[in-house]
């Protein structure tokens, strides 16, 4: 009995107390709702990202760098990097670090199946948050598992058999899928979760992006080596998305009310604390939405611009950190893997220490927007001076050196999350779910240009090539940086809060944060995606 006792939180209804399990007590039903979340979360998002390594097994490298320098009409040699970092033959002449692949993809095509997924999740933007309201959440996330999944398996017979259209059009029908992934989460996580546990919940099940990138890279770079080949990459990825499909259909309802298996001490209380969540209407939101305000907005401008360049950063280290590892150092494959991976635990790590920091000191004397500039402005400043010091010593004989160059950049870069971030959070309360649509389209465009621009300058996979790169990277970093610290805040903006809170009374003050709380599970899964 003093066990039980131990394992029951009492929650005060009148003068009665009413026992509830904590969250993340193993008999809870919503921490297992959230962990099944997490994992379909990383089966989808691993659906996206193993092209980034697979690539590298799959492309025949020295065929596409001489069709590239021949459509080029000039001469774009590797030798010199190649003597230089002692990869000959026995005759002494150079070879490619080439993982055995047979398809002839120059740097153009890969870009254009890089970015396939980011204009298949524009195409569905809009449609996805009105189907999840209006849906079932739990339906439509096991449909979209099940497209992407479908889009997966057929990968590897298109590309070997067919043409990469097909590859493309795969690959654009799996961003159409994944654009529902996040509304669908979101909406499954209001349902279950009451609004003081949605931060922590919301970092519960970000965690399956990061999974996606520690655990998937040493993966498929052993799938790659192995005898069944690149292809076995996506039939891998493809059977986790089968299994979990089953788990979810079989073991998840849509709420607590639908779910047959719960501690009645659990629902009980969930049945209770939704049931006050939902009692607090937006009763202030004013029809019409104040448009030109935030068109002429400046801190809205600076923390778009900031989402711009956070996603160009995302793609190139969860797509392009493979191939750079493979042109530049000369990474075998199972190497090249654990490589890409370290970069995601290192971002795990300071993300949470520097937001429990900045959390602390905003207690103190610090103001929300000195916070969210110190936080960005590190990032931003940090994350370009590793780009130019990268651009300058990353050498095939420095490989440790470059690889904590990139750990490093992972890390400062995830101090953005206390930046613009808590930006979007922080600007406009009664608008945030029209800003993170806005910001999500920003974010898209990020994401579709950087395949593109990498592609411009990175034609044959020499280090004078990614040396552009990354100062191309520096500067778009660099600049966003320093609009935020001019023109960035942490403040409500006039325009974006009830004219009745404006006077921030202690009941006025209680009422915002309960809106950011609520909101922040769904635009903390947003941003996550993009720094996890």
């Amino acid at each position: 009995m003093n066990v039980k006792n131990k394992l029951l939180k009492p929650l005060k209804k009148g003068n009665q107390k009413l026992p509830h399990l904590n969250m993340f007590h193993p008999l809870s039903r919503r921490f297992h709702v959230l962990l099944l979340i997490m994992l379909g979360y990383f089966v989808i998002v691993y659906q996206r990202t193993n092209l980034g390594l697979a690539m590298t097994c799959m492309v025949n490298s020295t065929a596409t760098e001489t069709t590239t320098s021949q459509e080029q009409h000039h001469t774009i040699s590797r030798s010199d990097d190649n003597k230089h970092c002692k990869v000959v033959d026995f005759n002494g002449g150079t070879v490619n670090n080439d993982y055995g692949g047979e398809l002839e993809w120059d740097s153009a095509t890969q870009a254009w199946l890089f970015s396939a997924s980011f204009y298949g999740s524009i195409v569905s933007l809009m449609p996805a948050g009105i189907m999840a309201d209006r849906y079932s959440p739990k339906m439509l996330l096991m449909c979209s598992a099940i497209i992407s999944t479908a889009c997966t398996i057929v990968l590897p017979y298109f590309a070997e058999n067919l043409s990469f259209h097909l590859v493309f059009l795969s690959r654009f029908l799996m961003g159409v899928a994944e654009g529902f992934v996040l509304p669908s989460i979101n909406k499954m996580v209001s349902q279950w979760i009451p609004t003081e546990e949605l931060s922590t919940a919301a970092s519960v099940y970000t965690t399956g992006n990061q999974m996606a990138g520690f655990f998937g890279a040493p993966l498929a770079a052993f799938l790659c080596e192995s005898s069944y080949k690149w292809p076995s990459i996506f039939y891998v990825c493809a059977l986790m998305g089968f299994l979990w499909i089953l788990l979810w259909l079989f073991t998840v309802s849509d709420g607590p009310s639908d779910c047959k298996l719960m501690k009645t001490e659990e629902r009980q209380y969930l049945n209770r604390k939704l049931a006050i969540d939902r009692s607090d209407p937006d009763d202030d939101i004013p029809k019409k939405i104040p448009y030109m305000a935030m068109v002429t907005s400046l801190p809205l401008w600076a923390l778009l611009i900031c989402t711009f360049t956070a996603n160009m950063l995302v793609v190139l280290t969860q797509a392009y950190l493979p191939l750079f590892f493979k042109q530049v150092l000369f990474l075998g494959t199972i190497t090249n893997g654990f490589f890409s991976a370290a970069p995601n635990v290192s971002m795990l790590i300071v993300k949470f220490l520097w937001s429990m920091a900045m959390d602390k000191l905003k207690k103190h004397s610090l103001s929300n927007t000195a916070a969210c500039k110190i936080s960005q402005g590190f990032s931003s400043v940090s994350v370009g001076v590793i780009f130019i010091t990268l651009a300058v010593v990353a050498d095939c004989h420095t490989p440790i050196i470059s690889l904590l160059l990139f750990c490093a950049m992972t890390m400062c870069f995830s101090t953005a999350i206390s930046g613009f971030y808590t930006s979007l959070l922080s600007l406009a309360p009664l608008y945030t779910g029209i800003l993170t649509s806005v910001s999500m389209v920003a974010g898209n465009l990020g994401r579709l240009i950087t395949p593109l621009s990498i592609s411009y300058f990175n034609k044959t996979g020499t280090m004078a090539e990614w040396r552009m790169v990354f100062y191309f990277m520096a500067f778009t970093t660099l600049f966003s940086g320093a609009l935020f610290l001019v023109f960035g805040s942490g403040s409500p903006q006039a325009w974006g809060i009830p004219r009745s809170e404006r006077t921030l009374t202690a009941e006025n003050e209680l009422k915002q944060n309960r809106r950011r709380q609520r909101l922040e599970s769904h635009v903390g899964s947003v941003v996550l995606d993009m720094l996890d």
